[in-house]
């Protein structure tokens, strides 16, 4: 444990820590930095290598004697390499892709070898066996089968090519990564984010700076191979923890074009089984209509409970399924009393009005992707054989509720110059820039992201932060969405990288690589339509009629005062929509009627209700944006085959990092204190590396050897100040005057890494890997700062906080099986250290209030992942995978403290939050099987065979459900009772239909990709109940018949929380709707009577065992058919009362074409 570590946990009351860690670290760093100082001098490199390489041996077919001098060049290329005297050969420098490899020697027949698989970072090894020329013997062309068992692989590795998930029924490289062992969706690698992974592109890092997530929006159809890794990264690889993705996208031909074109549309349909569309006109009841009879509307509708509420009408059951509403006669009273002369039928055409907005999906989804590459026209000769390679890749999901943009966009467009401007010379410049456009949350945190319009992947993800499960999660008990479009801030996102690389061969065996990169990351929030009158004013502060006004701030213009009457200057404008007033009800003289602006469409900033307490969503558009992140990179990495058995890397990279933040939460209707916070902060943190790197190859072994010296330095000077220092009432500028800083020490460390590879036989090989690595934490908690609207810090940076470590080991195995399988088992864990947690201080009553962060978190995950592929065969192919992982964490120290020694004493007493997670199991499981008919296959028909090269293309995934703890009332904690159930299991399918054809140089897909298949129903938990109002999920889960050993973690003698019906139902059961709902409730004994409003439930009585239904007037037994009937359909489960965010993800059709030549 570090000296800081064990400093804080003393409680030192108001000592100044974190100096005194600086300090303590200078010492160390001093010393590390002169070592560091000294690498960067000697050592170049360092690049994220996307380079294979090609070795092997030539012999004498007839005496198998090796043979030197025999020239082996890769066609097509200026590649190749000399065998030595012992007739070995290799060739570095190879970027992935299939060649072609032809061996020539004076007086022997030539012989090529086709179809060389390369990818990044391995050997394909081929040898060849050429034999004295003889009159009439022709050149010997053999074709090459990459071997099953790569042996040079000392890790778990995936190499993907173009063709190997062309038939998969996706549309995206994450989606691709997202099917193999030990990845969850969104590419969460071992447990880990998706800001631990590091994704390249063509040798350039992909991450962004803002939260170290990289950008993963690549062009499908200019994809050569994706390799994804999972461990064991060797010692060239920095800024990742759980995962490294390394695409290479084509090379472009220096001679010919060529042109892959993909689109994928699927026509506008709902999203949801029971989609809400737009209340109708007019409900009658008892109705069917989804809309008529929502949580929101039947109250407020229906004849028999909306004048006088529901009270003596419903029953308990039936109330709770619907919003409390006292009835229309108290409002209409109320409006009569302020002078509205308005009836029971104005108020109805009034609620259907301003619940009048249409949320049918109009907008389609698609991904439109096309690649041209070839040569310059005519400079390409002049200038090394410039050639370039440009994409486009533009997709649209369309958001589940509409809002005022109806769709998330997401436009990505890439360029590669490709020129050999000398002898071994390379030049290739890159440009990749995304357009990202849509709607976002109203973050209250430091960040923008937006919804990208994605299902849930499982039900249970209930609030991911940029899918459909944060928008459903937000409905809750007033349906903002549904009835306005003003309801959320409109978000762009845009990222832009610039890269440069040189690459020189200087001789066979060596060639370095310069690379300069720049990303920049730019986000905008903005207002969505405004309402009424209301506008943003001008730069040169004039408003649209010429009035004065402060530059950019909103100016509210509301045609009414949002409590029926017009404002002044806005009687009789186009824009009010008035009810009543017909007549003069109230007896006052005058006919006045309710008045409506356009609310509750378009923002105003005021946030009215409407009289039924639904909110126009005034208050929620709080996110402001307008910040900058640039990260420049800049590397040279120099490789060098020293012998035909070890191969040498070594390299240094310098990053620096440009950031201008300016972000806030601002709550235009909401006055007040809490009204807004802001995240106004800069800096220019500085990242290096250096590494040395070796791998050995000997008769089949692999040992890969590294170590890594990764260097940060915040680049800052801090603030010194005591943890309750009374100036944290006020703002940054007030510390900037009051307080001294100091500078920030930097950081260093050291990160070993050994991969091992052992062939057992011929067909098998065992792998072992270890390492750690380190990576660059999230800006924010390092430099950033939190302010609230009326000034004094809530949150503050830890400049001195250690980058997080991760420390990893894995075993694995790999055997061909009957030279067409690849069977792969692996076992890992990995050990997080020093990551992030959020510590809050507390001063004397409350006076300094602010959280920081510590590095007292820690995790672990370990798993064991078993697969097996194949990707060869006539008829047959495909993969089937399953991981089982279980994942912990846990706290140092406490994440309160008080200035107040008795508050702190009283916050220990029930403090729980050090304690550590008890491990839970995750295992999931994806296949695929692709059925393929082969070219030729089936009768003949004008000289064609219809049936051949057809491909049907199943892909099923399995997910056991979450843990999940229950305690018979979600507000209830039992500190005994911990994952005590499971979320009902998660299934799913997809299909692709496929038909190839082939022209010459021209090749056509037309496919038809389904989603969920079989149409499987899973009840989503995150926006089916209404969690903020009464207990919806509660009344659910207490229907359920559960396990009767639930509560077994109780200590003996216990008492059980509640009485249940005991069963085997799990949490995602579900009642169809059709099935009409019978209660039943469970008591330790039988009552001699219901209690009033539920005489409807039956009664399980636990001392019997045994079912009763009221007569009215006694009990009587249930047992038989009708029994058996209503356990059999689940009529007794309470359902959400969400009827249309209950089930997601219907089944779907995508029709696809995919054309290149």
């Amino acid at each position: 444990m570090s000296d800081f570590r064990r400093s804080v946990r003393a409680i030192c009351p108001a000592g100044a820590l974190l100096k005194s860690f600086t300090s303590i670290q200078k010492v160390m760093q001093m010393r590390l930095a002169k070592l560091l100082f000294t690498l960067a001098l000697l050592i170049p490199a360092t690049a994220w290598a996307q380079q294979g390489k090609i070795a092997g041996q030539v012999t004498d077919t007839a005496t198998g004697e090796s043979l030197p001098g025999v020239n082996v060049v890769i066609e097509g290329t200026t590649q190749g390499a000399v065998t030595d005297a012992e007739g070995f050969y290799h060739i570095l420098n190879v970027r992935p892709g299939t060649y072609d490899l032809r061996a020539s020697f004076i007086g022997y027949t030539a012989s090529v070898q086709e179809g060389i698989q390369v990818s990044t970072d391995l050997t394909s090894t081929v040898n060849f066996q050429i034999q004295e020329e003889t009159v009439g013997l022709d050149e010997v062309v053999v074709v090459a089968e990459q071997p099953i068992v790569q042996a040079d692989v000392s890790a778990n590795v995936a190499n993907l090519s173009a063709q190997d998930f062309q038939d998969l029924p996706v549309a995206g490289v994450s989606e691709v990564l997202d099917l193999q062992a030990g990845i969850e969706p969104g590419m969460r690698v071992r447990g880990g984010g998706l800001n631990e992974v590091a994704f390249i592109v063509d040798g350039l890092q992909m991450r962004t700076g803002r939260h170290n997530d990289p950008m993963t929006s690549v062009s499908y159809t200019s994809l050569e191979e994706v390799q994804v890794q999972t461990g064991g990264f060797s010692a060239e690889y920095g800024n990742v923890r759980s995962g490294i993705v390394n695409v290479a996208t084509k090379e472009p031909s220096r001679t010919e074009y060529t042109v892959d074109a993909l689109l994928r549309f699927a026509p506008a349909q709902d999203k949801t089984f029971d989609p809400y569309h737009q209340l109708p006109s007019s409900c009658s009841y008892p109705s069917s209509v989804i809309e008529c009879n929502t949580w929101f509307a039947r109250p407020v509708l229906d004849p028999s409970v909306r004048l006088n509420g529901s009270g003596g009408v419903w029953d308990a059951y039936e109330a709770r399924q619907y919003k409390p509403f006292p009835g229309w006669a108290g409002i209409i009273s109320r409006l009569h009393d302020e002078g509205f002369d308005v009836t029971e039928a104005d108020m109805i055409e009034y609620w259907h009005y301003m619940w009048r907005k249409s949320n049918e999906i109009t907008m389609p989804d698609y991904d439109a992707d096309i690649t041209i590459g070839g040569p310059i026209p005519g400079i390409s000769q002049h200038l090394g054989g410039l050639r370039f390679l440009a994409s486009y890749r533009g997709s649209q999901t369309a958001y589940l509720y509409p809002q005022d943009r109806e769709a998330y966009t997401d436009n990505t467009y890439q360029v590669k110059l490709i020129s050999n401007v000398g002898p071994g010379m390379k030049l290739t410049a890159h440009a990749l820039g995304t357009r990202q456009r849509g709607q976002l949350w109203h973050e209250n945190a430091r960040g923008t992201q937006l919804w990208t319009g994605q299902i849930p992947a499982y039900p249970w993800w209930q609030s991911e932060g940029r899918d459909v499960g944060k928008q459903i999660w937000e409905i809750d008990i007033r349906g903002d969405e549904l009835f306005t479009d003003g309801q959320w801030p409109i978000g762009d996102v845009d990222h832009d990288m610039l890269g440069l690389q040189f690459t020189h061969t200087l001789n066979q065996n060596t060639f370095y690589e310069v690379g300069l990169q720049r990303m920049e990351s730019n986000y905008q929030t903005r207002l969505p339509t405004l309402r009424d009158g209301s506008f943003v004013c001008s730069a040169d502060g004039t408003g649209p009629n010429g009035e004065s006004c402060q530059p950019y701030e909103l100016v509210r213009v509301p045609w009414t005062d949002n409590f029926g009457r017009p404002n002044p200057g806005f009687e009789g404008h186009a824009g009010l929509v008035c009810f009543g007033g017909g007549s003069d009800v109230t007896g006052d003289g005058a006919s006045t009627p309710y008045c409506s602006g356009e609310e509750p469409f378009g923002f105003a900033g005021i946030g009215g209700n409407i009289l039924t307490d639904e909110s126009t969503g005034g208050h929620w558009v709080k996110t402001r944006d307008t910040s900058s992140v640039t990260v420049y990179t800049g590397r040279f990495d120099l490789t060098s085959q020293l012998n035909r058995f070890f191969l040498f890397q070594t390299g240094a990279e310098l990053i620096y990092s440009d950031y201008d933040m300016n972000y806030a939460s601002i709550n235009i209707a909401l006055a007040g204190p809490q009204s807004g916070a802001r995240w106004p902060w800069d800096g220019s943190p500085v990242q290096g590396a250096a590494y040395v790197q070796g791998k050995l190859e000997f008769q089949g072994m692999i040992a890969n050897l590294g170590v890594r010296l990764d260097y940060f330095d915040p680049n800052t000077e801090w603030w010194q100040y005591g943890f309750y220092d009374g100036i944290l009432r006020f703002d940054r500028d007030r510390l900037d005057e009051d307080l001294p800083r100091e500078s920030v020490g930097s950081q260093i460390g050291v990160s070993p890494r050994v991969g091992i590879s052992f062939p057992i036989t011929t067909n098998s090989k065992l792998y072992f890997n270890y390492g750690h690595f380190r990576q660059m934490m999230d800006a924010y908690d390092v430099l950033g700062i939190q302010q609230s609207k009326a000034g004094g810090i809530d949150q503050i940076a830890n400049p001195n906080h250690p980058l997080p470590k991760t420390v990893a080991y894995e075993l694995g195995f790999d055997q061909n099986v009957l030279d067409l399988f690849l069977l792969r088992v692996s076992g890992y864990y990995r050990d997080n250290k020093e990551e992030t947690r959020n510590v809050n201080f507390q001063s004397l009553g409350g006076v300094v209030n602010y959280s920081t962060k510590m590095p007292w978190h820690y995790s672990d995950t370990r798993g064991a992942e078993f697969s097996i592929s194949k990707n060869r065969g006539r008829w047959v192919q495909g993969f089937a995978n399953f991981t089982y992982q279980q994942r912990k964490s846990g706290n140092f120290g406490y994440s309160n403290f008080f200035e107040n020694s008795f508050q702190m004493v009283n916050w220990l007493r029930t403090a729980t939050d050090y304690r550590q997670s008890a491990p839970v199991a995750e295992p999931f499981a994806r296949a695929n099987l692709l059925v393929l008919t082969p070219q030729g296959f089936g009768p003949e028909v004008g000289g064609k065979t219809p049936l051949g090269n057809f491909r049907i293309s199943l892909l099923g995934e399995w997910r056991q459900g979450v843990a999940l703890t229950w305690a018979g009332d979600f507000a209830a904690s039992i500190p005994e009772v911990r994952n005590n159930l499971r979320y009902r299991d998660y299934w799913n399918f997809d299909l692709r239909f496929t038909k190839h054809f082939a022209a010459g140089p021209t090749q056509l897909q037309l496919f038809a990709d389904i989603d969920n298949v079989f149409n499987l129903r899973h009840l989503n938990w995150g926006g089916a109940f209404l969690e903020r109002q009464g207990d919806d999920a509660g009344d659910y889960m207490r229907s359920l018949h559960l396990p009767e050993d639930m509560f077994d973690q109780l200590p003996e003698g216990s008492s059980k929380p509640y009485e249940w019906v005991p069963g085997n139902d799990r949490p995602g059961v579900f009642r169809d709707w059709d099935v009409a709902w019978q209660p039943i409730e469970a008591k330790a004994t039988l009552p001699e009577a219901p209690d009033a409003g539920f005489e409807k439930g039956w009664v399980y009585a636990a001392d019997t065992g045994t079912y009763h239904e009221w007569t009215g007037s006694a009990w009587q037994e249930v047992s038989g058919s009708k029994l058996d009937q209503v356990l059999d359909d689940k009529a007794y489960i309470d359902m959400p009362n969400h009827r249309f965010n209950t089930f997601l993800n219907p089944r779907r059709v995508t029709l696809g074409l995919r054309v290149s030549f």
